[in-house]
């Protein structure tokens, strides 16, 4: 009785095995459906507006040595430090050498405001399926709570269409590669 659940179950997870061997193997073509559609955004004008932007494996380069069937993917879409066009001014204590004795003194800087660190990232999970997720901007001047947002979760990396990318895309407030930019009023 014993012998026959164990026969079953190592079954099961031998054929789960392969099914993750597959979707892994599925990542390939998914990577390269996400590239094309931010290729020409990458390198346009338009970037400029969320500071540029990269699409980039975020793996170790050292890991792209391990077949992709052999490592959990990861993609990531990047929108580099952006100005906000903003400056305000406030005091600070900083230490300073007066003479060889350091004092504490206060004095006005001038910041100029920008933001940063939002991305999109696409990552595979052990069973090959796909997290999409989101890292909103953060600044000085505002920031949210939540610092890694799932906007999007996935069987298999097939599912994870154009039209559905799209649909993660707005979400984040990325420019959408489906239609030109624009600047709201």
């Amino acid at each position: 009785m014993m012998k026959k659940a164990l026969e079953k179950y190592a079954k099961k997870l031998q054929k789960d095995a392969e099914v993750a061997f597959i979707r892994r193997v599925m990542w390939t073509d998914m990577e390269v459906r996400i590239r094309e559609m931010f290729k020409d955004i990458e390198n346009s004008p338009q970037a400029d507006w969320y500071g540029g932007m990269k699409v980039h494996s975020g793996l170790h380069p050292e890991a792209n040595e391990i077949p992709v069937n052999n490592r959990l993917n990861h993609l990531q879409v990047t929108c580099m430090t952006r100005l906000l066009g903003l400056s305000s001014v406030k005091e600070v204590d900083e230490v300073k050498d007066c003479e060889g004795v350091e004092q504490k003194v206060r004095v006005t800087k001038r910041t100029t405001h920008l933001e940063s660190d939002s991305a999109m990232w696409f990552t595979q999970t052990p069973t090959g399926g796909v997290t999409v997720f989101m890292a909103p901007y953060r600044s000085d001047l505002v920031s949210m709570n939540e610092r890694e947002i799932i906007i999007g979760m996935f069987k298999d990396p097939v599912q994870l269409t154009e039209g559905r990318l799209r649909v993660s895309v707005r979400r984040t407030h990325l420019p959408n590669p489906s239609r030109a930019f624009y600047v709201s009023a």
